[in-house]
């Protein structure tokens, strides 16, 4: 069985990580694996909701009331360094949660965190949105900082803390999706059991309708689907690789690269795939396999 969900990304052990993977692919205590903003670029006078995905040490998901989550804006004209120093409770704006959701609101932000003197915006908006590259805009990066505290197996409480950066940009017309994951390929074939200790060959691919268009690399460039890069974090067994590759030509034709995993000697395992596109949209999917 497997179960999808659309989010956006950051990736995170305990502690504090920046966005992108941590260095293990192994889920052996409590982690942030992603944070996301719907939608993943917004305008001057934009809003977005942010959610976060939190695993205990056996890779289900918790949710955010027994988290305790907390979720906070910080000043995007700055260079964030350290959460707790540059963007602490006093040196933030905090968003409230809706359940699972926390609502970043720009103009709260911007009142808080009012941009520079010297910052130009053009009448009109800036950057470039026209065909054939309706990629290029003018943007600045907010960033967003997640904290949670969970218990281990042992019954201690890991503070976990994550950043997240949502694109926000004054070009007017800009609209960019979160990717969804849907491919989930044991050895070329959608299947869920693995024979104890056997290594096979894993591709995860993205929902082709949830990409955004970009450039190539091509003179003159052609519209492409954009490239996605995922990352891969396991409960059990072995993965070759951190990340895995989609990638398309103007065709629309795919190129998924695989990697290895070698499957536990008993019982199961969960799968977490996340995947991330060049606007800093994310989305995620679990994936839950068994050996036999």
């Amino acid at each position: 069985m497997r179960t999808l969900a659309l989010l956006t990304l950051m990736i995170v052990a305990p502690g504090c990580a920046e966005d992108g993977p941590s260095a293990s692919t192994l889920i052996d205590a409590p982690r942030i694996l992603a944070i996301s903003a719907e939608p993943p670029v917004i305008g001057l006078d934009g809003s977005a909701e942010v959610r976060t995905l939190v695993v205990d040490a056996d890779g289900a998901a918790v949710d955010a009331a027994a988290a305790g989550l907390s979720v906070r804006a910080c000043s995007p004209w700055i260079a964030l360094q350290d959460p707790d120093r540059d963007c602490g409770p006093d040196a933030s704006v905090a968003l409230v949660l809706d359940g699972e959701v926390a609502r970043l609101d720009l103009a709260a932000v911007l009142a808080r965190f009012p941009p520079p003197p010297d910052l130009v915006i053009p009448d009109g908006g800036g950057g470039t949105v026209d065909a054939p590259c309706p990629v290029a805009y003018d943007h600045v990066d907010l960033p967003i900082v997640v904290e949670a505290t969970v218990a281990d197996r042992a019954g201690e409480l890991v503070r976990l803390t994550a950043r997240k950066r949502v694109r926000v940009t004054w070009t007017p017309d800009v609209a960019r999706t979160n990717p969804r994951i849907e491919a989930f390929r044991i050895d070329g074939a959608e299947a869920t059991t693995i024979a104890a200790g056997a290594e096979v060959m894993l591709q995860v691919g993205p929902e082709l309708t949830s990409l955004d268009r970009t450039c190539n690399g091509d003179d003159p460039p052609a519209l492409v689907l954009e490239p996605i890069r995922i990352n891969l974090f396991a409960t059990a067994g072995e993965l070759g690789t951190v990340s895995v590759d989609a990638r398309y030509d103007p065709d629309d034709a795919e190129e998924l690269e695989t990697t290895t995993y070698r499957a536990p000697d008993d019982g199961d395992a969960v799968i977490w795939a996340i995947a991330t596109d060049a606007d800093g949209g994310t989305g995620w999917a679990r994936f839950d396999v068994s050996t036999r």
